[in-house]
Formats: structure tokens, C-alpha cells, sequence
């Protein structure tokens, strides 16, 4: 559950309001969107336990608020350590030291003594869903199993908003990496990145790279460009004024009233002009090449991030001719659906396009 001593236990209105939630909001949008989103997949013919999945996840964050989700779901630790033993699996746990944040830590799936790359995880939630048991399931099946040994994963534990906001998460990533390449990696067996509000997290860590952001982080010498940067539904404009958001918030996990007050609670007023956060600029990017000549950059045209995701894509293939950009935004996908794929335990598309983008560089993988 939520750790109480950094985020401290409920007061009695946030139990009241959580049993309200409990007893009576959840259940009516549960009513409500089981048949809204049913009824857009079929029309569509979309996965409807897809949709579903995106049904659910907007119920979690329209009906609680994030203290109040912490406390109903596992913690990341929890999530990871089930997951493990379910799988037969050893848990590996990495403490990171970060002043001012001691609950950070890496997850190891995978043998990090045996891989030649490793993917450094930035899992999304809003900044304050912990991960998910979806965050390994994903995990596994695009990066750690196909790759037979050679590939291990290090998911990073980070400290939660309201009780950590930005910028904790950006020193716990810049730590994060630290360690990765303390352990004798490589950059150039290195990916980094994330889905949703952990793309953002990869973003501010590209950004802390190249124009040091907190002066408590990290500072990051790079020898050579990393392997690759991820970013799946990544979250990079805090504005909701889009085609995407009017066209696509009934049938997306998010909603334009999700997302502005997530990065209230987290960045702070939309007026704070964070230039590592997004949205970015090519003068804010123009080194890219000096931490990554390969991106992957994902999600779907039925999310509110679709045009957001768009601008990025157009403002990345522009700064860099030589950079080596996949973009994949499908016609049928919402938010975030490697997350959805992993959340119902199977390989998807968006699963599959994920191991497709990484294995040459897995292959291309040298001492």
C-alpha cells in the first residue's frame, strides 16, 4: 500500500470521501461506461476488452484521488515482488541513494549479469498510480522474454505525487541511469523511456542531460548516445486545448479534468513554465544526437495525446535528419495500450512493435 510515512495515512475526510467513491460514484460510472465503451468498440470494431480496460482506468482516476488510490492499490514494491514469485522469478532490488527521496530503487526482471542491453523503465500513472503487475507483464513480453537472456530490465521505483512532486521523479531517473552505467554498462547498451507520465520522465531526463534542470540531480556525462529513447503516450504539453482532446476524451482512458488536475498536483499551475516538462522546442532539443540517435515514439489516434504526440513527431523529424525516428500512432488504439495489452496478459500489436523497434539494437549490442 501507500508508504505512511511518506504520504501519512487518510484523514477522516479523505475515508469518507473514499467510501462515497467506493459505495456510489464508482459504481454508477461503472454502469455508465461499461456500456459507453462497449458500444464505441463494437461500433468501431475496436477490442472491446481493451476499451474496457481504458473504462476502468478512467473510473480510477475520475473517482479517487491519487492519496485515495494509493491506499486501494498495491505499491509498487508489492506489484513487482507478486509478479515475481508468480513467474518463478528471483526479485532484484537496487536502492538508490537520493537525498530527499530514499524509497527509490531499481527492479530488476532479468538477469543482469547474463544481458547485453538493459531498458531503463519509467512506468506511467499519473505520477501517482505506483506500477502495476501490467508494468512487468509489458515488460517481460516486449523486452525481457523474446530476447533470451540478453536483454534485463530495470524498473524504476519512484516516489509518488502528492507527497513527492516535481522535480524528485527527475533526480530518481538521472540516479537511476547513474547506477545502470555505475554497473559497467554501457551508454550504448542503454534504452531508456516510458509510457504516459513515465515518457515524461524519459523526457526530463533527455532534457536534464543536456541542460542540467535541478541542480539536486545527478549530473550526467554521457561517452556516447544511449542505444535508444522510448516514449509511449508519453505526456508532453500540459495544455487540453486540442482536436484530440475534444474529439477523443469519452472513449480514452484520460480526460481533459484528469489531466489538468494531475499536473496541477504535480507541476503546479499550468502558468510555471517548465521548458523540461514540454511542451518542447527545437532550440530546447537541438543536442539531441548527444543522448540519442534513435527514438520510438508511440500511441494511438483515439487517445487526447494524439496531437500532442503528433507535434512531437513532426517537431522531431525536423531537428535531426539523421535521426533514427519510428513513430507508430494506429487508427485503433487509445492511451497507452501497451500498458492495456499488459494489463490483460497477452502479446499485442502494440507489444510486438515494441520488441520489433528493439531488437536491432539488441543485436547491434557489443561490449
Amino acid at each position: 500500500m501507500a508508504d505512511p510515512a511518506k504520504n501519512g495515512p487518510l484523514s477522516l475526510g479523505e475515508k469518507a470521501s473514499l467510501a462515497f467513491a467506493l459505495l456510489i460514484a464508482a459504481p454508477i460510472r461503472l454502469v455508465a461506461f461499461l456500456v459507453i465503451y462497449t458500444l464505441f468498440a463494437l461500433r468501431h470494431g475496436y477490442n472491446v476488452r481493451f476499451y474496457l480496460t481504458c473504462a476502468g482506468v478512467r473510473i480510477l482516476f475520475s473517482s479517487f484521488s491519487g492519496r485515495q488510490i494509493q491506499a486501494l492499490v498495491p505499491s509498487t514494491r508489492q506489484s513487482y515482488d507478486s509478479w515475481m514469485h508468480r513467474h518463478g522469478l528471483v526479485a532484484r532490488v537496487e536502492a538508490l541513494a537520493v537525498q530527499g527521496a530514499p524509497d527509490a530503487a531499481l527492479l530488476w526482471i532479468g538477469d543482469k549479469q547474463r544481458a547485453t542491453t538493459v531498458v531503463l523503465y519509467f512506468h506511467g500513472g499519473g505520477f501517482v498510480v505506483p506500477a502495476s503487475q501490467g508494468h512487468m507483464e509489458l515488460c517481460w513480453r516486449a523486452y525481457v522474454q523474446p530476447s533470451q537472456g540478453r536483454v534485463a530490465v530495470a524498473l524504476l521505483e519512484y516516489s509518488l505525487s502528492p507527497g513527492s512532486k516535481f522535480p524528485v521523479q527527475l533526480r530518481q531517473a538521472a540516479a537511476g541511469l547513474g547506477a545502470v552505467l555505475d554497473a559497467g554498462f554501457r551508454a550504448g547498451n542503454i534504452v531508456f523511456g516510458g509510457d504516459s507520465a513515465g515518457g515524461n520522465m524519459a523526457m526530463q531526463l533527455v532534457s536534464h542531460v543536456l541542460h542540467p534542470v535541478d541542480a539536486a540531480a545527478r549530473r550526467l556525462s554521457l561517452d556516447e548516445p544511449v542505444a535508444g529513447v522510448f516514449l509511449v503516450s508519453p505526456w508532453v504539453a500540459r495544455s487540453t486545448e486540442s482536436w484530440s482532446f475534444a474529439q477523443n476524451a469519452s472513449n480514452d482512458m484520460l480526460t481533459t479534468s484528469i489531466v489538468s488536475q494531475l499536473g496541477l498536483e504535480h507541476f503546479g499551475p499550468p502558468t510555471v513554465n517548465l521548458a523540461a516538462i514540454g511542451p518542447f522546442t527545437p532550440q530546447w532539443l537541438e543536442r539531441l544526437h548527444h543522448v540519442t540517435r534513435r527514438v520510438y515514439l508511440a500511441g494511438g489516434r483515439r487517445e487526447v495525446f494524439a496531437a500532442h504526440l503528433a507535434e512531437l513527431a513532426q517537431l522531431l523529424a525536423k531537428l535531426d535528419p539523421a535521426l533514427d525516428l519510428r513513430v507508430e500512432l494506429p487508427d485503433q488504439e487509445a492511451h497507452d495500450f501497451i500498458l492495456v495489452e499488459g494489463l490483460n496478459r497477452t502479446t499485442g500489436p502494440a507489444t510486438t512493435r515494441m520488441h520489433d523497434w528493439l531488437e536491432p539494437i539488441v543485436a547491434a549490442a557489443r561490449p
